[in-house]
């Protein structure tokens, strides 16, 4: 299987729910599974999640922005 630094070919992912299951090099597909073929070139990215947030710039009104603090 290529690294994870150089692009991968004729590559099988399994997808089960909403998480990768499995990344293999070529392969039968599981059973009932929907088969999507993509044509090369194509670079697959699992879904990524911005955490680079900025909740407390909303100025001196936090309470009109619906922030609220207990400590």
């Amino acid at each position: 299987m290529a690294s994870p630094l150089s692009p991968g070919h004729n590559v099988l992912i399994v997808i089960e729910g909403n998480r990768i299951k499995s990344v293999t090099e070529g392969g039968t597909p599981p059973a009932g599974a929907t088969v999507i073929n993509l044509p090369a070139g194509v670079t697959i990215l699992p879904g990524l999640i911005d955490t680079h947030t900025h909740i407390f710039l909303q100025g001196k009104h936090r309470k009109k922005a619906g922030m609220t603090f207990s400590c």
